[in-house]
């Protein structure tokens, strides 16, 4: 399970290309780690988006919040244009 508390920025290089073609919508988290998930997609090539949309290719989910997460049941209860991959992390 990827903890993302433990994560350091400094101690990861990233590839510039590592999240090329990732349009990610973050979900759940406080300000602070919704703020390092951004910039480690945003350091590899990806975009992240303060909406979802059908645009999104991957949506993140804080693994405390999948009980009650509104944006999660909206993303189930679209019919089209789903996002691709679906990742829960801790924080």
């Amino acid at each position: 399970m990827f903890d993302l508390d433990k994560f350091s920025m400094k101690e990861h290089d990233i590839e510039e290309d590592a999240f090329n073609r990732v349009s990610a919508f973050i979900s759940g988290f406080p300000a602070r780690g919704k703020r390092k998930l951004k910039d480690l997609i945003q350091r590899g090539g990806g975009a992240v988006f303060d909406s979802l949309t059908p645009s999104i290719t991957h949506m993140i989910v804080a693994r405390q919040s999948l009980e009650n997460n509104e944006d999660l049941a909206f993303w189930r209860s679209m019919t089209s244009g789903r996002p691709l991959g679906m990742s829960s992390i801790s924080f």
